[in-house]
């Protein structure tokens, strides 16, 4: 009896079995059908989506940047109105901008110049930072050219005569308070082409004069910005000056960089128009590419960034997206196959990731990745000076410094436990009983320094790496002043570059009425 009974169930489960064969055929044919009407309806248009995609990824990267460029233009602007900015001190400005060049690699040198033909500019020169110091003398100018080994270290000068004039450079602008963005054009000192943003102001001499500050970008430089390896995609994306109609082309991914192709494409997108963010095509040796351009705000409005595809790299997306499940598939295949799709639905579903923000791991990772900058500061320890082994309260307030500077400024990220080189090592040093000690002592330093009603711009982690523990605390921009306080006395810092600048009380006046957070009254 016991046999007889297993022979049932093995009939029993070899029915569920062809039961299910035969509905999984049948909503394979009707799955089947539907993507290839879909494939024949929707190739098109499928193209056009999926190339936008590729360029607004790259189109956001180079966008962010503009943007930034636009704000540390902005910060030495307000430093300059404020007085901080003294063409006579030559080492004062080398301590400003030396950092600003030594972090922020994509820039090829820094000008600060006048209305009266003074002129400021540094770049690096191998191992030492070069300052050019251009004066007008009757018809022509005098360049004083000065080698440094440190900011107020000189190693070698010389002085050159010359026809330069840097009130007609591209970016000698008057317009005060806007950035600008030069074309393309040839830098004067290295020759290489590049572009130039900057911005102007009026001093507060009698008579004010204006000052214009400027920030050199290799053409070099923006090719390693146009990267879409970054993006791990197979494609080739580039810069457009319609101005001149000079093309910067980034680094391929997948095929070698093709300048007649480049040509072609762009030649086709003026003859329809300058259309923006609708694709274009062109087929050369047999081959289709397809480019998108799309214009790239931030102020750069002469610029449009482009996007480069070969047709295959499209059509492969495509075809993999074409079979993939769907809601819309599932509904039309339930009539050949309804106890299949709740099998589907059951055992399988429809889950397409959570959709949560990256993990504090993961951003602690990008973030030292990004090195220090106007929005990351590193720290060794929060509290123990590691050349005395001691704990000293200038550890304390040299992070919380970064942190009042970042609140007042654009925001930012401190890490304590990490290096200047980037390098995790932990806030073992510190000597904390345990983890929960740790956060508790920094929360209290920044109640008693900072303020607890600024908490809620703050959120302040713990992130483990190799059995080491790194503080990140991610700092929001404050709309209300915040003050470091240290006793009775207070100062305010903002950022500029890799540093946290104090500003005395008139400075600080000033910056917040500019910065909206004070009206003036």
């Amino acid at each position: 009896m016991r046999e007889n009974k297993f022979s049932l169930r093995g009939r029993g489960n070899l029915s569920v079995l062809l039961s299910a064969g035969a509905l999984l055929v049948g909503f394979l044919l009707i799955f089947a059908g539907l993507n290839t009407y879909k494939y024949l309806t929707t190739r098109d248009e499928y193209s056009s989506k999926a190339l936008l995609k590729i360029a607004k990824a790259e189109l956001d990267h180079i966008e962010a940047f503009f943007e930034r460029v636009s704000k540390q233009l902005e910060i030495v602007k307000d430093l300059g109105e404020n007085g901080v900015l003294e063409k006579s001190n030559i080492i004062g400005l080398n301590k400003k901008f030396i950092p600003l060049l030594k972090n922020q690699r994509v820039f090829g040198g820094v000008i600060l110049a006048d209305e009266t033909g003074w002129e400021y500019f540094l770049y690096q020169d191998g191992e030492f930072w070069t300052t050019r110091v251009t004066r007008r003398v009757n018809h022509g100018s005098v360049m004083e050219f000065t080698r440094w080994k440190a900011p107020d270290k000189p190693v070698s000068k010389r002085k050159k005569s010359s026809v330069y004039d840097p009130r007609k450079r591209p970016w000698f602008i008057k317009e005060a308070g806007k950035v600008h963005w030069s074309a393309l054009y040839t830098f004067f000192q290295s020759g290489e082409p590049g572009i130039t943003a900057s911005i102007s102001w009026k001093t507060k001499a009698k008579p004010p004069v204006t000052m214009v500050f400027a920030m050199d970008i290799p053409s070099s430089r923006i090719r390693d910005l146009l990267d879409m390896r970054r993006h791990k995609m197979e494609g080739l994306p580039f810069l457009l000056d319609v101005s001149s109609n000079k093309v910067i082309a980034g680094k391929a991914a997948g095929f070698e960089e093709d300048e007649t192709l480049l040509k072609r494409l762009v030649r086709k997108w003026k003859d329809k128009g300058e259309p923006q963010n609708e694709p274009v095509s062109v087929e050369i040796d047999s081959h289709q590419w397809f480019a998108v351009l799309s214009p790239v705000s931030s102020g750069a409005s002469d610029f449009f960034l482009g996007v480069v595809v070969p047709e295959r790299v499209i059509m492969a997306d495509f075809k993999k997206a074409l079979f993939r499940f769907d809601l819309k598939d599932a509904a039309a295949a339930v009539a050949g196959g309804l106890l299949l799709v709740f099998l589907f639905w059951r055992f399988v579903g429809f889950d397409r990731g959570s959709g949560q923000e990256t993990d504090p791991f993961n951003r602690l990772m990008d973030y030292i990745r990004s090195g220090e900058g106007d929005r990351v500061e590193f720290k060794s320890t929060v509290r123990t000076n590691l050349r005395s082994g001691k704990p000293g309260k200038e550890i304390e307030l040299a992070w919380l410094k970064a942190l009042v500077a970042f609140l007042n400024s654009e925001g930012g990220v401190v890490l304590i436990g990490v290096d200047d080189t980037g390098r995790i090592v932990g806030v073992g040093p510190d000597n904390f009983e345990n983890s929960d000690r740790c956060l508790l002592h920094v929360k209290n330093l920044i109640n008693q320094h900072v303020g607890a009603e600024f908490s809620s711009f703050m959120t302040i982690t713990l992130v483990e790496v190799d059995e080491k523990e790194v503080v990140m605390i991610e700092c929001a921009p404050s709309k209300k002043p915040v003050f470091l306080k240290m006793g009775k006395n207070e100062e305010f810092y903002v950022r500029t570059g890799p540093s946290s600048v104090k500003l005395s009380p008139s400075q600080t006046i000033s910056y917040l009425q500019h910065s909206g957070r004070l009206k003036p009254g």
